[in-house]
């Protein structure tokens, strides 16, 4: 009998297994067991044994490669252009215009709702790209004053 009240009422709707049930057990897991010793080893052990990572140096060295060849490509692009304006009689023909995304970064901020509402009338009914130019002409102005005041 147990010492807590009840738990005599679920051992008898809770009956423990045959012994039969519980001798079949350990059998299926040895026969498991057997199985997967005979296995080769899996693909993923393989594959990283096979492929080493690279060592920091060579990887220090693969990056100064890279830089020595965007150098050197830009420098043949400055003497493209060169080559164009002088075939061109002198005149300088004006190479595409930058995109937006390179030319520029995006920063989420967090403003005062007082700020924003004001900072939203200002903005109702202006032409595409006039909230970027007016940010971009603040924070330029806080910038400079920023610089006068620490000189």
């Amino acid at each position: 009998m147990s010492k807590i009240q009840g738990l005599d009422d679920l051992d008898l709707m809770f009956p423990t297994a045959p012994k039969e049930i519980e001798d079949k057990k350990p059998k299926e897991d040895s026969k498991k067991q057997e199985l997967k010793q005979q296995e080769p080893p899996k693909k993923k052990e393989q594959e990283k044994t096979a492929t080493p990572k690279p060592a920091p140096k060579e990887q220090a060295e693969k990056k100064a490669k890279n830089q020595k060849q965007e150098k050197k490509e830009a420098e043949v692009k400055v003497e493209q252009v060169q080559e164009q304006t002088e075939q061109n009689d002198g005149f300088f023909v004006v190479p595409k215009r930058a995109k937006f995304v390179e030319t520029h970064s995006q920063e989420n901020i967090w403003l005062e709702n007082e700020l924003k509402a004001e900072l939203d009338k200002i903005f109702e009914g202006k032409p595409k790209g006039f909230k970027t130019q007016f940010y971009n002409a603040a924070l330029w102005f806080a910038v400079k004053k920023y610089k006068d005041q620490g000189k």
